[in-house]
């Protein structure tokens, strides 16, 4: 009873000293109402412990001699948590146990024993409280707590100052949108929208702010915190319940100070006592304030006095920056004078000391001091200064420092200028960087098609209207991936019925609960049909419907038919199963105008100009209206397709203004526009904004034709210039020999015993998930599915799995039997589009198949074998027992050696195997030759036979070209002894997507390949042997 309680003992309160993300947040709340209603109960039965109410309330029920899970995990069958306990009733509960035991163990439950076992079940690990320094500015006053209402205020004003819309600028013939003019919140606008929601504890969203502002133009968008869409809400009023509290009133101005600091700064055993003694709380209104008050930890980077001069500014509109710069500039904040000039860039910390935080950590806390904590391995200027805690701005300015400096070092003397552009998506991977690419490519062809198709016929109406053209567009989308039928009332929707506000977009999960905006989550539907649904799940909306107009087994073949890859929304309990793996937020979503900002205060310590007028920050805008107008994009055509295979050149279309990414050189053509894109440029467009032309900037215009080439050069000899020095181009990578990351990957699998030296592994699909590809044929696709393991009974020992195959095996025979009727059902949908005046789709085979797999229905077993050595076995199957298993994760590196004979082997090392103690190469007395990681640079000598290697790369030594590595694989004779055949993938530097290419350690012997380290200026500053079988 004891150890059970020791493991449900809760915690003292849901109070943390550290920031958590709105989702752990809410948790929090809702954890503390519980606690909350759950001590009502206890009381009002009087109910003498915690196990007491368990018992009567929860298990007493059931019937005698029946076992039955008292479970409080919110699942589908369990969709709220019913009780939570905090400690104070554990420890109760657990000294009413000792005291009714200790009567019949008074030898062994000693006083002392007693006291032993209540510590042991009490213990909990102490929080580390942040410290909160001192203001820079200030130098005798504490920094302000983050829950602070000054510090509140300036989070609402300095958002709201970021916040913006976008008027679009109509073509006055076709309503076609050539541009959207970008315009701020006016002064008047932002009081409405602080007063009437932020100030109330609300958020603001982008509905919310049109609703209020009912005066902006139809069809503009608004944008309240950067780019994305997922993080378009500004947090409302932290301290509304605090300040509508009883006791918050009674306190005097001082007073509510201090009890901010002391919540930010307290343990609970200090902070409790001080609320009863000096703040004079009752003994509820203490409960009631650790169950109900939610405030931001942490503390602001500057003082009181400080924050209130800097709101006056940022109330005005100013950024944060620009409020301290002016408050400097004006006197009213005193800073020790930056008397020193830098030769080059040091540790940002060293200039930016108002912007970093000191490292968080028991090690590095005065409060652990005497506790012996071991410091991690931590840089030593992160340490000494502090960092900055958003991790791609700390990124961003480190690998800044690096490149300007070596710039300085390579010329001998300081850039006279430096202009600054932030890359739009400077916080994506670049693997998600590749795929955004590609997908807005294919994004823009299908808008295109569905603009002429749709919205053209019905310009006039529109126009007529005073809408945004545009904003149609992703309702069509999601009637053609719908086929044109409601998801609800399963009627069709005609393009007449969007036009005429007839339907609007739904959100599947309700977006109150789900917080998913995304695509998948969208369907659109009649209006009424919306209402119908309310704020439900489709199938806490309708399950329970079986006649009238809304039937559930319609709604649900419906959407198996049409939306396949939503349809698993439609299911029961699918959105608790959403609800406890919600995506989780984004916390370091970072405008880039920040970034822009820091950099420019950070650059300026090289410059003696308070002003920083050595250092501008240049938008996308200007620069993609330069490359236009002096038709720089043209000078990437024949360069990138050198880099292109056949297939690839296929597939390439030339757009004459759109820009090439293909070629990573693309962005030193925006290094020298930007080299030569000064003052004039920038303000001659702002100039142009201001008065408001109606230009497509996606096109060369009149105004091209104003913004001549620098110095007024002749076009034509320009551009030669700006290609031979793209030709010439270095590129760079920045080195990623990160050991974190993910040991396996997520998915589990069921894992078989085979005989044949591999694991067989399986998952179950619905065989409506088969994926036919048009260029295959789908029979092979449907057999390599469901009968690729037909052949391998000798192997196979268990019973249950054979069985599974088998049933995998009649699916597929029905499937087959099911073509005609599939043929026929096709045929049947596309006559009854023609009566209706709509074009009818192609019959072809894949959508035969498709068809009749969704005839067919149920579930398949996948099947797969992974080799022993690429899996990582969490427990090992035998002849008749199943196991479990994933896929192992990243690899790590490749470490190359020599046998015994001279040869050059590998051994790849697994995330999941890094931290045994030798590599197995070691083991059997080889040394490391040398380590390749992922994403590391080979010299290798060009080829004409590979489009991979035909091309010289940047620095690269004549006759000799740059290729990165991907990633590398063992094959089938790796594990028959041979060493050296682990395959290599990899792709040329200059492309910044490929097709992989690949070679062995065997056969990339002929190119003489070296391993090289590149600096951020692309220079060779490491080159190892050649790697290749010692000479006998």
């Amino acid at each position: 009873m004891l150890y059970h309680i020791a493991n449900h003992r809760g915690t003292d309160s849901v109070r943390s000293f550290l920031e958590y993300d709105d989702d752990k947040i809410k948790e929090n709340t809702l954890t503390a109402k519980i606690a909350k209603e759950t001590k009502k109960v206890i009381d009002a039965k009087k109910y003498r412990t915690f196990g007491e109410y368990l018992y009567k309330g929860k298990i007493e029920k059931f019937q005698q001699n029946i076992r039955k899970k008292v479970s409080n995990r919110k699942t589908p069958a369990n969709k709220n948590k019913e009780f939570a306990v905090t400690r104070d009733v554990i420890i109760k509960e657990t000294e009413k146990i000792l005291a009714s035991q200790k009567q019949y163990y008074t030898y062994i439950l000693t006083d002392e024993y007693i006291k032993k076992i209540k510590d042991a079940i009490s213990y909990q690990t102490e929080k580390l409280i942040p410290e909160s320094g001192y203001c820079p500015y200030f130098k005798d006053e504490k920094r302000l707590p983050r829950s602070h209402k000054l510090n509140e205020y300036r989070r609402m004003y300095e958002a709201l100052n970021n916040a913006k819309y976008f008027d679009p600028v109509l073509d006055e013939n076709t309503g076609e949108i050539l541009s959207y003019q970008e315009k701020e919140f006016s002064r008047e606008e932002k009081k409405i929208l602080f007063d009437e929601v932020l100030l109330k504890g609300m958020e603001l969203t982008e509905s919310g702010a049109k609703k209020l502002l009912y005066h902006l133009p139809d069809g503009c968008e608004v944008q309240l915190q950067g780019r994305d869409k997922t993080t378009q809400k500004i947090k409302g009023y932290a301290l509304v319940d605090l300040e509508a509290s009883p006791f918050w009133l009674r306190l005097s101005q001082q007073q509510q100070d201090e009890f901010l600091y002391d919540w930010n700064s307290l343990p609970l055993e200090k902070l409790k006592p001080k609320l009863t003694n000096y703040y004079s709380l009752t003994e509820s209104e203490v409960d009631e304030t650790f169950q109900e008050i939610k405030l931001p930890s942490n503390y602001a980077s500057v003082g009181k006095k400080a924050m209130e001069i800097l709101l006056t500014y940022i109330k005005d509109g100013c950024s944060y920056t620009e409020a301290l710069e002016k408050a400097v500039s004006e006197g009213k904040l005193k800073v020790d004078k930056q008397t020193m000039i830098y030769d080059s860039l040091p540790y940002y910390g060293k200039i930016l000391k108002e912007s970093t935080q000191k490292l968080i950590g028991k090690a590095f806390s005065k409060q652990f001091a005497d506790r012996n904590y071991k410091e991690p391995d931590t840089n030593k200027n992160e340490r000494e200064f502090g960092k900055i805690a958003n991790p791609v701005v700390h990124q961003t300015l480190n690998e800044l420092r690096k490149l300007i400096n070596e710039i300085i070092t390579v010329f001998g003397k300081k850039p006279l200028e430096i202009g600054l552009e932030t890359t739009r998506e400077l916080k994506k991977s670049k693997k998600n960087r590749e795929y955004l690419s590609k997908q807005q490519n294919k994004n823009e062809y299908a808008r295109n098609r569905i603009y002429k198709e749709y919205i053209e016929p019905h310009l006039s109406q529109i126009k007529s209207r005073q809408e945004n053209p545009s904003k149609y567009i992703s309702k069509f989308e999601l009637l053609e991936e719908q086929n044109f039928i409601c998801p609800f009332c399963s009627e069709k929707i005609t393009p007449d019925d969007i036009i005429n506000s007839k339907v609007d977009v739904e959100h599947i999960f309700p977006i109150e609960e789900s917080e998913d905006i995304t695509k998948n989550n969208l369907v659109i539907a009649h209006n009424e049909c919306n209402a119908d649904k309310g704020k439900k799940s489709p199938f806490d909306a309708f399950g329970d419907k079986t006649s009238g107009k809304y039937r559930w087994n319609c709604i649900l073949h419906n959407a198996q038919k049409n939306l396949p890859h939503k349809v698993w929304r439609f299911y029961q309990g699918s959105l608790e199963k959403f609800l406890e793996n919600k995506p989780m937020s984004r916390r370091f979503g970072t405008d880039n105008s920040y970034i822009s900002k820091i950099a420019a205060r950070y650059l300026a310590c090289l410059f003696n100009d308070p002003y920083h007028s050595e250092i501008f920050c240049i938008k996308s805008s200007l620069i993609a209206q330069l490359r236009i107008a002096w038709d720089l994009n043209s000078i990437m055509v024949p360069l990138v397709k050198n880099i292109l295979s056949e297939k690839e050149l296929e597939e390439f279309k030339i757009s004459k203004n759109k820009k090439i990414r293909i070629d990573n050189r693309h962005h030193a053509l925006d290094a020298i526009v930007i080299a030569y894109a000064n003052r004039g440029y920038h303000n001659f467009l702002n100039r142009i904004h201001a008065k408001e032309y109606k230009i497509n900037y996606r096109e060369k215009s009149w105004l091209s034709k104003i913004l001549l080439p620098p110095l007024n050069r002749d076009l034509e000899d320009f551009k030669i210039s700006v290609k031979d020095s793209i030709e010439k181009a270095n590129v760079s990578i920045k080195h990623d020999h990160n050991t974190n990351g993910s040991l396996v990957k997520a998915t589990a699998y069921k894992v078989y015993y085979s005989g044949a030296g591999e694991y067989i592994i399986t998952t179950s699909k619905n065989v409506e998930e088969i994926s036919f590809k048009e260029k295959e044929d789908p029979k092979d696709t449907l057999y390599r599915a469901l009968c690729k393991f037909e052949c391998r009974d000798i192997d196979i020992k268990d019973e249950k799995l054979i069985k599974k195959l088998k049933y995998n095996s009649t699916l597929y025979k029905k499937v087959q039997n099911n073509l005609s009727k599939a043929k026929q059902e096709l045929e049947q949908d596309n006559k009854k589009t023609e009566e209706e005046g709509k074009k009818s789709q192609k019959i072809t085979e894949v959508r035969i198949y498709k068809k009749a797999c969704s005839l067919v229905k149920g579930q398949y077993i996948q099947c797969g074998s992974r080799l022993k050595d690429k899996f990582f076995a969490v427990k090992e199957p035998t002849e008749i027992k199943t196991g479990l298993g994933y896929d192992t994760g990243d690899n790590l590196f490749l470490d190359l050696y020599y046998d015994k004979t001279g040869k050059l082997c590998g051994e790849i090392i697994r995330k999941v195997n890094f931290n045994r103690n030798k590599p197995n190469y070691q083991k059997e007395g080889y040394t490391l030759f040398e380590r390749i990681y992922q994403s590391d640079i080979l010299e290798v000598d060009t080829s004409e036979d590979r489009i991979s290697l035909k091309n010289k790369t940047g620095s690269a030594p004549s006759d000799r070209t740059f290729i990165k590595v991907n990633t590398f694989t063992e094959v089938n004779a790796y594990f028959d002894g041979k060493r050296d055949k682990i395959q290599i993938f990899f792709g040329n530097l200059l492309k910044s997507s490929f097709k992989n290419d690949s070679f062995f350690i065997s056969s990339m012997q002929k190119y003489n390949v070296r391993k090289v380290i590149l600096t951020s200026l692309g220079i060779i500053k490491y080159r190892s042997q050649i790697l290749k079988n010692k000479e006998v």
